[in-house]
């Protein structure tokens, strides 16, 4: 449905280098802003240019005076590339507000759920007592894997730890 993937998506950035890209999206891109200088672009660079998702992220290439959500930013590399040219990306931002609803509209009657980071941080749960509650049933899943209700998953060349709680 279009209109949940315009609530879902915030923008869209066509990437080729530092001064030739192109945004759709809300707001725009601050000028002078220096892509290639992110913690982001040089993660995306390290990958060889293989499909990311980073984030939690607050929007960082928009000017200072304007809105800026929480996001995830979903990177693909598109084109082709010689060695002297930077590695060219299409990048999604997606609001995390937008991820994290199903989340919260799916867990209800006492379920639990915890959503990590790349790195497990823990960046949303829902039915904890607190914070410390969650970080607690984390660590008992990272430290035995065979937990039931438990799995390792890859996406997008990234493990995450997928569970439930009956």
């Amino acid at each position: 449905n279009a209109n949940n993937m315009q609530s879902l998506i915030i923008g869209t950035l066509f990437y080729l280098n530092n001064s030739c890209y192109w945004y759709v999206g809300n707001n725009s891109v601050a000028k002078g802003f220096d892509f290639s200088a992110t913690s982001w672009y040089q993660e995306y660079l390290a990958s060889g240019g293989k499909r990311l998702l980073i984030g939690p992220i607050r929007e960082d290439f928009k000017p200072v005076n304007t809105a800026r959500y929480d996001c995830v930013y979903y990177i693909a590399r598109y084109g082709s590339v010689s060695p002297k040219t930077p590695l060219p990306f299409i990048l999604f931002t997606i609001r995390l507000d937008s991820l994290l609803k199903p989340v919260d509209s799916y867990i209800q009657d006492g379920r639990r759920a915890i959503v990590t980071d790349q790195n497990g941080a823990i960046i949303h749960e829902v039915g904890f007592v607190d914070n410390a509650e969650a970080q607690e049933l984390l660590s008992q899943i990272k430290m035995d894997s065979q937990t039931a209700g438990s799995v390792v998953s890859r996406f997008v060349d990234e493990d995450y730890i997928c569970s439930y709680f009956l």
